[in-house]
């Protein structure tokens, strides 16, 4: 069932990011159609393949260089015709907020979600300045906000006990790091990427500064947080990504064309927003999709953390490593000590203060 619609304003951008997995500022900077998304939205809320409780999230390139007022139609449409639904908007808050567009944020959003990347997000200290200038407005009106930061060669490059106070800096309650993926601006700067193997070390080292920091308190390090649940939970489904995106997820790109992944959406789209509901959920190219996400290489069968890590890589480039953060998991799976059923002994082990 579709949880997720990433709502594409536009393709285009005022910034340049190297690891950006558009175009950045290349693409032409046309707008979506908002009277076309209005009608689909009230035709997709017809049909029994959409959760009550869908979220929707304004995405890009930059989403708010569309004008507000349509966007405002989308939005209001959505509150109207899904009142259970969720809007959030990612964006990088390195332009002028306008009072409208500060009011829009505040009443008609439910989260902003934005990035702050060291070392190959802002060209010079006036854009950082700016996006922290309106970072610290939109949270004096308490302004959900969550933080997205790529996994980069530079991070990686940070001391972690140094990297998660910056981050408690910012004094923004949740943040997800993320993976780069080998789309848009990305695959033109390959010298960004880390191994998977550099990846792998780095989540059990931001474990352990996390651990002897005590930082679990500071902020909601969703990324570790997931990966814990596997093993706090013992739901091997927790912070598995890629593995069942077709089925869950639908972005329409600002043209009007329909895929699922939003990071790959301009190049792999299956149908159009003129298709009738029915139609597109039965395209060929989606089904295919959604048949390639139940595959798993043959070498995560006879891996030792198999059945926690859940093979959730599918969309991550495997090199002499597969992308899972191995290394961490092995070391939580032998803390919480599972029992040769694979349950949880009555009492799990606590990762907040352990040495």
């Amino acid at each position: 069932m579709i949880s997720i619609i990433y709502l594409k304003t536009t393709e285009s951008c005022n910034l340049n990011c190297k690891h950006c997995f558009t175009g950045g500022n290349t693409p032409p900077r046309n707008f979506f159609n908002a009277h076309k998304t209005i009608d689909w939205i009230e035709r997709m809320a017809q049909s029994n393949q959409f959760s009550e409780y869908l979220h929707f999230e304004l995405h890009g390139g930059e989403p708010m260089l569309a004008p507000l007022s349509s966007i405002r139609l989308v939005t209001d449409k959505i509150r109207k015709q899904l009142p259970k639904a969720k809007i959030g908007v990612t964006t990088n808050l390195v332009y002028n907020l306008s009072d409208d567009l500060v009011d829009f944020l505040f009443k008609e959003i439910d989260y902003v979600g934005t990035s702050w990347d060291p070392g190959i997000r802002f060209s010079n200290h006036k854009q950082h300045d700016l996006w922290m200038k309106n970072v610290s407005k939109l949270q004096s009106l308490d302004v959900a906000m969550s933080l997205n930061v790529s996994i980069s060669k530079p991070l990686i490059a940070m001391e972690c006990a140094q990297l998660i106070k910056r981050i408690d800096e910012f004094s923004i309650p949740v943040v997800q790091f993320e993976r780069i993926t080998n789309d848009g601006n990305a695959a033109n700067n390959l010298d960004i990427f880390p191994t998977n193997a550099e990846v792998d070390d780095w989540y059990l080292k931001m474990h352990l500064a996390t651990q002897r920091l005590g930082a679990r308190d500071w902020f909601t390090n969703k990324s570790l947080e997931e990966i814990y649940a596997k093993f706090e939970k013992n739901d091997s489904r927790c912070g598995t990504y890629c593995r069942d995106c077709e089925q869950t997820i639908m972005t329409i790109n600002a043209d009007g064309s329909i895929a699922g992944c939003p990071n790959t959406a301009q190049l792999s789209a299956y149908g159009h927003i003129d298709m009738t509901i029915d139609t597109l959920l039965k395209q060929p190219k989606r089904i295919d999709k959604i048949v390639k996400e139940k595959d798993r290489k043959n070498e995560c069968y006879s891996c030792d953390v198999f059945k926690h890590c859940a093979s959730g890589c599918h969309q991550l480039l495997w090199d002499d490593a597969c992308p899972s953060p191995k290394s961490l998991m092995l070391h939580l799976a032998d803390q919480y000590k599972f029992s040769t059923n694979k349950t949880f002994k009555s009492i799990p082990i606590s990762i907040v203060n352990k040495d």
